[in-house]
């Protein structure tokens, strides 16, 4: 016996023969879900001599097979052409839960959910920066207005960890100090400050220095 040529005893293999063609149609009956040419929801809820279609089945059914097919009329195809523009409009409605988290949220619904934690996006970010910076948000967000939340934001923006000193008698009372182990021209000081401004406890004040 040849090795390979037989599967079950002498059973000849013919898993990789030419197989012949169906003689019949893959689909008997009713037209499975989702294999209509045109949708026809909306017109179940007109009354019942509205319905746009007739069942071809028992007594008087097409002698070709063709058994369960719904003949469609203009007002069926009428509707499915508003059929067409409000299902987009039900499934984006049914998975608004996935525009509310940073991972799954369209590019164009980030700066909304920034806006949700008066956030400000760097103009040079790329998207996925932005989705990691909102991820962290809501933690951030949590403890605003402590150390922690402050050295979180700049540490998420800049990259680097920043060094905040509000424990020395140099300093004016509610003053502290930030350290970025950054050059000015590395980021957009403008924006560091936004951040410094939005996540510092509100009766402080506070100096920002820079990598020599």
């Amino acid at each position: 016996m040849e090795t390979g040529r037989y599967s079950f005893g002498n059973e000849k293999d013919t898993s990789l023969s030419p197989q012949p063609e169906s003689e019949h149609r893959p689909y008997w009956g009713e037209v499975p879900p989702g294999l209509q040419r045109y949708s026809t929801r909306l017109i179940h809820y007109l009354p019942e001599i509205y319905r746009p279609f007739r069942e071809h089945t028992g007594v008087g059914a097409p002698m070709n097979g063709d058994f369960g097919r719904r003949e469609h009329t203009f007002l069926s195809r009428f509707l499915a052409i508003f059929e067409s523009i409000l299902l987009p409009i039900e499934w984006t409605v049914d998975g608004f839960d996935l525009f509310l988290h940073a991972r799954t949220t369209p590019k164009g619904f980030l700066y909304w959910l920034a806006g949700w934690f008066a956030l400000t996006f760097d103009p040079g970010w790329d998207e996925a920066r932005r989705r990691q910076f909102l991820v962290e948000a809501s933690n951030i967000y949590a403890r605003r207005g402590t150390k922690w939340a402050l050295q979180r934001v700049l540490e998420v923006y800049t990259g680097v960890m920043p060094e905040i000193v509000d424990d020395t008698d140099e300093l004016p009372p509610h003053t502290f100090i930030v350290r970025l182990p950054l050059r000015k021209q590395d980021v957009n000081v403008v924006l560091v400050e936004k951040l410094i401004e939005s996540h510092k406890p509100a009766h402080t004040t506070w100096k920002l220095q820079w990598r020599d």
